[in-house]
């Protein structure tokens, strides 16, 4: 599974990037997860690097409900992939940002 991020021009101030999960393997193989979002904490602290993942969700008679959600029921499986995207994000900038540093150098 590879995730991919993209931002958008016409964003809200704190939204930072919005991503899909592109399934690599397996009977989901060529699919994708689409509609899930970075967003950056609106606490006010300058250069804040809190990030929150939003996922797809509908309203339901007022309530919102998750549309990926765990099979256990066990809310540890949401958070630890909420993480594993935050920290995929992380990488994948680090990774252009040295690649940029490269290409400059050259």
């Amino acid at each position: 599974m590879r995730f991919h991020f993209r931002t958008r021009a016409q964003a809200a101030p704190n939204h930072v990037a919005d991503f899909e999960i592109v399934f690599e393997e397996g009977a989901l193989c060529g699919l994708k997860l689409v509609g899930g979002s970075l967003w950056r904490s609106r606490s006010g602290e300058a250069g804040s690097d809190r990030l929150f993942v939003t996922l797809p969700a509908r309203r339901l008679r007022g309530r919102f409900f998750d549309l990926l959600r765990s099979a256990s029921r066990d809310r540890h499986i949401i958070r630890d992939f909420k993480t594993r995207v935050v920290a995929e994000y992380h990488a994948q900038q680090r990774d252009e940002d040295q690649a940029r540093l490269r290409a400059e150098a050259s």
